[in-house]
């Protein structure tokens, strides 16, 4: 990241936040992939450069992709379970 392309440190760490309470009320798949996202440009930013910051958001970052990998996975196991019922359900 460059400083002129990089949005302030507050704003992605504000829409971290954010990004967090939305996946906390939906277990939205796409929600886990964009908090990831948000906390690998913390890790990268240039506020953050080698500090305990920037390695807990690197952390982070890939606990997130595994859960939204685990999420994506367990929703389209209930999206196939509920049109498998519908199915049955019409026989």
């Amino acid at each position: 990241m460059n400083r002129e392309t990089t949005p302030p440190l507050d704003v992605l760490m504000g829409a971290s936040l954010y990004l967090m309470t939305r996946y906390a009320e939906e277990k939205c798949p796409e929600t886990a992939v964009a908090l990831a996202q948000h906390l690998q440009w913390i890790a990268e930013h240039p506020e953050c450069a080698r500090s305990p910051l920037a390695k807990a958001s690197a952390h982070l970052s890939q606990q997130w992709q595994r859960m939204a990998r685990r999420t994506s996975l367990e929703h389209w196991l209930r999206e196939d379970l509920l049109r498998s019922r519908r199915f049955f359900h019409k026989l």
